[in-house]
């Protein structure tokens, strides 16, 4: 509700903009085709599908980020960019 206040408040100070907020509160935004709902839909499950396979990853990320680094530098062959770059200059 908050971002469709916000979107009005947008639209109302860009050119045209008491058209789009017409047809915000015609209700135009309401008559969409089965093809744009399916373009929709694929995108969202592509989007769903990664963050689905990349779960584990996001969860350690955010809530031990320690364990996530030592993971990342283990990975990486045990040295970490700021190591192993540092000693190149």
């Amino acid at each position: 509700m908050v971002a469709s206040a916000a979107a009005i408040l947008v639209a109302d100070k860009a050119p045209r903009g008491a058209d789009v907020i017409k047809d915000i509160l015609v209700g135009s935004l309401l008559w969409i085709t089965w093809p744009t709902i399916a373009k929709d839909a694929v995108a969202y499950a592509l989007i769903g599908l990664v963050l689905f396979a990349f779960r584990r990853r996001f969860w350690t990320i955010s809530f031990t980020p320690e364990e996530a680094k030592a993971q990342a530098g283990a990975s990486s062959g045990g040295t970490s960019c700021s190591t192993s770059c540092s000693a190149s200059r």
